[in-house]
């Protein structure tokens, strides 16, 4: 569809645990693939609740967010077989996680800071679907005991580009900015080798490897 769905300058503040504040995530065909939605110039924040989600997308296309700040969240945003995600100048602190991008494809994470957990949390997770997966992160700042999550579920390529960015990992006994795996993984759990072939791009970056 042509239409278009713009949510600007709202302040979201969690009143109970397991909320979620934007959500299309239904199940059922007729009630999903929301499509042209931006949001931009909001606040998120868990007041103080462990389990609060901002966004939850599944088979959505064309989402924007842009401008958005983020507080004491689970994650921010979870994706489900979504097309075109276009995250920009968005900031994330004290999460447990920061953004799950699931088996979306066309992925781009812009001018954004993340701040998650420093002892199991991810900053980016990525699932590969099909060939043409790609995640583009572009003059980002990233903070988590991994803060690049490359998790496979479905056989096929994918493509993690870095540019620009610091992926900060100095709370990572195990040293890793990144980590492709069978599986997540938490520092407690082994690796699972994974059957997909990543390629990683790092052009022009500022990491801390």
């Amino acid at each position: 569809g042509a239409e278009t769905l713009t949510l600007d300058g709202i302040v979201f503040k969690a009143a109970v645990n397991d909320q979620i504040f934007i959500e299309s995530n239904s199940t059922e065909s007729d009630k999903r693939y929301a499509h042209n939605v931006t949001v931009q110039n909001c606040t998120f924040d868990a007041n103080g609740f462990s389990s609060v989600v901002g966004m939850k997308w599944r088979q959505a296309y064309n989402i924007k967010v842009t401008g958005v700040a983020a507080n004491g969240l689970h994650s921010l945003m979870q994706c489900y077989g979504c097309t075109g995600i276009d995250i920009n100048s968005v900031t994330i602190e004290n999460g447990k996680s920061g953004i799950a991008l699931g088996t979306s494809i066309g992925v781009t994470v812009k001018n954004t800071t993340i701040s998650a957990n420093p002892e199991a949390g991810y900053g980016l997770r990525a699932e590969p679907s099909g060939n043409d997966s790609v995640l583009v992160v572009e003059n980002c700042n990233i903070s988590a005991y991994i803060p690049l999550l490359v998790r496979d579920s479905v056989q096929g390529s994918y493509a993690l580009i870095v540019n620009g960015s610091n992926v900060m990992k100095e709370h990572n006994a195990d040293g890793y900015w990144a980590v492709v795996s069978g599986d997540d993984y938490d520092g407690e759990t082994a690796l699972v080798l994974p059957t997909t072939e990543v390629v990683v791009e790092v052009t022009d970056n500022g990491l801390d490897m």
